[in-house]
Formats: C-alpha cells, sequence, structure tokens
C-alpha cells in the first residue's frame, strides 16, 4: 500500500499475494442505498472486492463493490473499476481531451 490509500469494507475485500498499490487508491465494498422518494439513507449495499496475486494497482484507482480482478492484472492510473477483470490483462483510461484555443 502506497501514500493515502484507503479501505472502506463492509463485507469483504480480499487482497492477493504480491499485489502493489500506487498513491491514492481507494476500495470501496460498499455505497449508500437511495431512492427516488426517499433519497440517500445511511443504509449501506455490499459487495465483495477480490483482487488477484501479483496485480498492480496504480495511483487513484477507484475499486467498487461487486470488482473482481484476476491474477497478474495492471490496472492503470484513475481507472473506475466496477466488475470483472480477467487475469493478464491491462486495464487503461483512454480519454480524449478537448483542446480549444483562447480567442479573447
Amino acid at each position: 500500500m502506497n501514500r493515502q490509500c484507503m479501505i472502506s469494507c463492509h463485507n469483504r475485500v480480499s487482497i492477493g499475494a504480491g499485489c502493489m498499490f500506487g498513491p491514492g487508491v481507494r476500495i470501496f465494498d460498499n455505497n449508500h442505498k437511495f431512492s427516488k422518494d426517499g433519497g440517500v439513507s445511511c443504509a449501506l449495499n455490499t459487495g465483495e472486492i477480490i483482487v488477484g496475486n501479483n496485480c498492480w494497482i496504480a495511483s487513484d484507482v477507484i475499486l467498487l463493490k461487486g470488482t473482481h480482478i484476476g491474477d497478474n492484472c495492471v490496472i492503470g492510473a484513475g481507472c473506475i473499476i466496477d466488475g470483472a477483470i480477467p487475469p493478464s490483462t491491462i486495464v487503461r483510461q483512454k480519454q480524449h481531451l478537448d483542446y480549444q484555443p483562447i480567442y479573447k
């Protein structure tokens, strides 16, 4: 684990052997329940998070409930992961930056 990492565990978080975490990684196996009529409540929905062996979780990654990451994966900086990542996979965020000239 690196600086400013956080684990919020209300169900189960499992981290395999040989994993490395960059700074600012956040792991949440829960979120607040909410509804159209009642808004957000203090009650929680939970699910497990499993990180396989020998994974690199880069800086500022967020792992959400229900995430299962296979062995030998690389999760790139700034990714938000929700779901299954197959073993030996690199996940990276590709975002398009829009550049506009300043006219005034």
